[in-house]
């Protein structure tokens, strides 16, 4: 008798540790879940409000209005090359400076400055992917002071965004004649890397225009704007190739 109740408590005891360790397992894997659920709905929190949530932002002006402007800004929480579009609401109260902090109004502003917005207010957020993205109220502009900069890499989608939103760009192939008049980007004007440094101040006067270059891989575009920076170009933007170009093209060729 005393074995069988021996015997019947140690059973039920390994019953009873199968059954905590099930249940320390399903507790686990319900943490790890919760987990993964947090971090992805944090992520996209972040990516949806990351630039509300700044105190400021920078951007290179690419159209103006005679209450708003509209900035090509670098999107926080993602790549060194991800860009987006933002409206600046400027109002009346809105306090603008230059570098040397004299008072400025929007109508000085400039395509091609460099300001930074302070003092953020109301925001709205459309996350149309690389078009408009957010609409912000700013109550404090300073203008950035640049002698020199570095060109940027940008996609083909954010190349597009800057053509479909504003009119004060060049778009540059940098390919042989040959080359641009077989199969061109609607646009562009053709400015051989070969001649750049002969030709370039004659297409783009202006030192702080907003310059994007293409060729036929990324290999010509890459070096024309390393020439352009050290002619003094401040807003230079390299999109690659057009063998990557998922847009609409015309050839002065075939007519098509």
């Amino acid at each position: 008798m005393k074995m069988k109740i021996t015997s019947e408590i140690i059973m039920n005891t390994e019953s009873f540790k199968r059954r905590r360790y099930t249940l320390y397992r399903i507790l686990c894997l319900a943490v790890v879940l919760l987990l993964i659920v947090g971090c992805t709905m944090t992520g996209k929190s972040n990516s949806s409000s990351s630039l509300a949530s700044s105190e400021s932002l920078s951007g290179i002006i690419l159209n103006r209005t005679d209450d708003s402007l509209l900035l090509l800004v670098q999107l926080s929480n993602s790549s060194e090359d991800e860009r987006g579009f933002v409206i600046l609401s400027v109002n009346k109260e809105c306090k603008i400076y230059s570098d040397d902090n004299t008072p400025l109004s929007i109508g000085s502003l400039e395509v091609g400055i460099l300001v930074e917005a302070t003092a953020l207010g109301e925001f709205h957020d459309k996350r149309t992917p690389k078009e408009v993205t957010t609409t912000i109220t700013s109550n404090e502009l300073h203008i950035q002071k640049r002698t020199s900069g570095e060109y940027q890499k940008i996609s083909a989608e954010v190349a597009k965004g800057i053509m479909n939103q504003t009119e004060y760009f060049y778009l540059l192939d940098v390919r042989s004649e040959e080359e641009y008049l077989e199969e061109r980007i609607v646009g562009a004007v053709s400015v051989p890397v070969t001649e750049i440094r002969e030709l370039i101040e004659e297409v783009v006067p202006t030192k702080q225009s907003v310059i994007m270059v293409y060729c036929r891989s990324g290999v010509r575009s890459a070096s024309a704007a390393e020439t352009l920076i050290s002619l003094g170009y401040l807003n230079v933007f390299d999109i690659g190739g057009i063998l990557s170009w998922p847009y609409d093209t015309v050839s002065l060729i075939t007519g098509n």
